[in-house]
């Protein structure tokens, strides 16, 4: 509507009604038929889908191919695996070794400090003693 003069007209052109009403024949259907509580369900049906579960597919041998290429790729993989695992294992146990001699040499060293602190504090106790003599009564 436009607006002249303080009166309002009409524009031509323009559709009185702007909403038209959804038209069942253009509009699709996903899913199932059957409604779920009152509404009709969106999604994957068994009509849509296979079943298959395309994630977890195995490989099945059908006994045309090379079975002792493949045997040598699993013992070649077993070969590797415990190769690594030896060596990390030599290595664990090489740091362990490694860490008892530290203990060792630490408890050696704390010890000899604890020996040196005593005699000095009995040392410096005895002289404590001989400069403060005490005074028989």
């Amino acid at each position: 509507m436009k607006t002249s003069n303080g009166t309002t007209q009409d524009l031509s052109g323009r559709r009185k009604n702007g909403k038209r009403k959804d038209e069942s024949v253009r509009l699709g259907k996903h899913g199932q038929d059957s409604p779920i509580n009152g509404t009709e369900q969106i999604g994957a049906t068994s009509a849509d889908s296979s079943g298959e579960d395309i994630f977890r597919t195995t490989i099945a041998w059908d006994g045309h191919g090379d079975a002792g290429k493949i045997l040598e790729e699993v013992l070649l993989l077993k070969q590797q695996f415990l190769d690594y695992v030896k060596s990390h294992q030599g290595r664990l146990e090489a740091r362990l070794d490694e860490s008892k001699q530290q203990e060792q040499k630490f408890l050696t060293n704390a010890e000899g400090l604890e020996l040196r602190l005593r005699k000095a504090l009995a040392i410096q106790q005895i002289e404590n003693e001989s400069d403060n003599p005490e005074e028989p009564e």
